[in-house]
């Protein structure tokens, strides 16, 4: 990591290069080395709230070891310190609110919450899809209540959402103050993310819209069409039903009883 840094500054320093780095096992020389390196944000996921740091981690991970290497990052470089919360995993409010209040005591300056997904039926299941709205709630919590220079918050947010390099950049490069540095993010960051899904993702989207029973005079009897494991579906009680793909929210009609 740290040698992988320093050849990035020396060929070109205007260059904004950020760090996402495990947590070294908690020892403070290898989290040294790499605070030292010169990154302009060094990142560390401490994933969830401390409860549920088993099963949703690997057993040598932990919430305080983690805790330990961001306030490392922290208090040994000048570089802006960011970590990544899933929500959907089992978590209580006051469980993800003390979480923020402990990653803000160690001196963390950018936090992200994205929607978990399960990648495989081997993974850990997911336990909820959360709302939408409870993301923008989190994100007003993160930056009004515990001073976080920058909160991206929503269902599709993962640790490496464009939006906290173009945060980064406004105050780094342009000198914005941390809220035109937050809008231009946003702004910046809902136009990329369009781009993408529109670029990228129609297919998803034709395929989460496919009929859901047979076309009239098909020699096939009528039926449902089969379930998408990729579009796991949330049902909201008002006759439509939204579901998650692993890059964007799309909505289908359920389908009437048969």
């Amino acid at each position: 990591f740290a040698d992988t840094i320093r050849a990035i500054k020396d060929r070109d320093p205007s260059i904004l290069g950020e760090a996402l780095t495990p947590d070294f096992q908690g020892e403070p020389e290898l989290v040294a080395t790499v605070a030292e390196a010169g990154a302009d944000v060094l990142a560390h996921n401490v994933e969830t709230v401390a409860r549920l740091q088993w099963p949703v981690r690997d057993r040598r991970a932990g919430y305080e070891q983690s805790l330990s290497v961001l306030e490392q990052y922290a208090r040994e470089s000048g570089a802006y310190v960011k970590t990544s919360l899933m929500l959907g995993v089992g978590e209580y409010g006051h469980e993800v609110y003390r979480t923020l209040g402990d990653l803000r005591e160690v001196g963390t300056d950018i936090v992200t919450f994205g929607q978990y997904l399960q990648p495989s039926r081997s993974h850990l299941e997911v336990f909820d899809y959360v709302h939408p709205d409870k993301f923008d709630t989190w994100r007003d919590v993160a930056e009004r209540e515990f001073d976080f220079s920058y909160c991206a918050s929503g269902p599709m947010v993962r640790s490496s959402f464009k939006a906290g390099e173009f945060f980064v950049e406004a105050v780094e490069r342009e000198g914005r103050t941390v809220e035109d540095a937050r809008a231009e993010a946003r702004a910046r960051g809902d136009c990329h993310r369009r781009r993408r899904r529109g670029r990228r993702h129609a297919p998803a989207l034709a395929t989460a819209r496919r009929p859901t029973t047979a076309p009239v005079g098909d020699s096939t009897s009528a039926r449902r069409a089969p379930a998408n494991p990729s579009y796991p579906a949330v049902d909201t009680g008002r006759g439509d039903r939204p579901c998650v793909s692993g890059k964007s929210y799309v909505k289908y009609t359920a389908p009437a009883a048969a």
